[in-house]
Parts: C-alpha cells; sequence; structure tokens
C-alpha cells in the first residue's frame, strides 16, 4: 500500500484458535464444535480498523463509527453452520469490537469440510512475531474456497469526522487511486467495490 501517504507506527498483535461445543435442534441435544480465530490489536495511539473479505472478485468492507476509535480492538474470524444435521451452509463471520461495541462482514458458504475442520481449510497468514503497522493493508487470513481477509489498521490522527463518521483526511489522499480505496474517502460504515 505504498500510494498512501497514512503514518505509520508499530501494532502488537495477540491471537489464538479456540473452539467450543455446541447443540442445535432441541430437545435432541446434537452436540458439534464451532472453531473461531481471535487476535487482539494493542497499539499506542488510538486506532481505527478497516475489515476487507475479498471473495469472486469482490471486495466487501467495513468500518466502526467516529466514536469506536481505540487502543485495543479485536478481531474475529468465526465459522458459524446454520443447522450442523442437515446442512453443509457455513457462515464465515468476520468481526471487529471494541469494549463498546462489535459488527463486522459475514458471507455463507456451503461446504462440508469447512462446516466439520475450517482450520484445515484456514491459513492465517499473520504470526504474532510479524511486525504490523498502521497504514498498511495486512493480509490476515486466506480461506481455500477463495476467500481473502485483509485489514488496514489506520491512526486516528490520519482521519477527519462528520456526522459521527470518519474518512482520511483530504491533505493524505493526493494522488491515491480512488478505485482501489474508496472506503478511505468516505464515511460510509459498509460496502462493496471491484478493486481496479
Amino acid at each position: 500500500m505504498n500510494d498512501l501517504n497514512l503514518s505509520k507506527h508499530k501494532i502488537k498483535l495477540f491471537s489464538e484458535w479456540k473452539n467450543k461445543i455446541v447443540t442445535t435442534n432441541p430437545p435432541k441435544l446434537i452436540p458439534h464444535t464451532e472453531y473461531y480465530w481471535q487476535a487482539q490489536l494493542n497499539s499506542i495511539k488510538e486506532i481505527y480498523v478497516v475489515l476487507l473479505m475479498n471473495y469472486n472478485g469482490t471486495t466487501e468492507y467495513h468500518k466502526f463509527e467516529a466514536s469506536s476509535s481505540s487502543n485495543q480492538i479485536g478481531i474475529s474470524i468465526s465459522f458459524l453452520p446454520h443447522d450442523y444435521n442437515k446442512s453443509n451452509i457455513v457462515g464465515i463471520s468476520f468481526y471487529q469490537s471494541t469494549n463498546l461495541s462489535g459488527s463486522g462482514l459475514r458471507i455463507n458458504i456451503e461446504n462440508e469440510k469447512l462446516k466439520t475442520n475450517p482450520m484445515d481449510l484456514t491459513e492465517v497468514v499473520i504470526k504474532e512475531t510479524d511486525e504490523l503497522f498502521t497504514g498498511e493493508i495486512i493480509n490476515l487470513a486466506n480461506i481455500k474456497i477463495g476467500i481473502r481477509l485483509q485489514l488496514l489498521i489506520i491512526n486516528k490522527d490520519d482521519t477527519e469526522i462528520s456526522h459521527g463518521r470518519w474518512k482520511i483526511k483530504k491533505s493524505l489522499l493526493e494522488g491515491v487511486n480512488k478505485n482501489n480505496f474508496p472506503f478511505l474517502f468516505k464515511g460510509q460504515h459498509i460496502g462493496k467495490f471491484n478493486r481496479g
């Protein structure tokens, strides 16, 4: 992301895979395991996060409202079967959260392997030992059915606020390809685009 003139400082990442036993179809109470990957981003300055989900050539983005800036933001990827015993449809949730709120992106995929053990199909690209910085696109994970998950972490000082929404300061966007990064030019919380 060399064509963005955004400030850079280090971000610390702590992450782990987790699972939980859940039951569906009561009163039968047939248990199954659901999996999720979670991380915490720690920053010396307040930050915003943009979630990016690319699938079939389209990128969806999600960002919080202006009041959500924080020094600590949680990120998670969850795999949520719709009806474990009758369907192979899985909801993939890409989520961000602070102490105040949480929301994100979701896509439904029909895939039996993704339902039974998504860890086998999910390559988490970043490691806790990696050096992460604000102002750069970070490849987070590849789900081996054609889904790529990315982050853009932004220093709050690089933004301006209007009507409860944030966007990048105009002075930092000179020369930036608007087709590649439309979410930086406007305050809209969620949307989709085709990268140029």
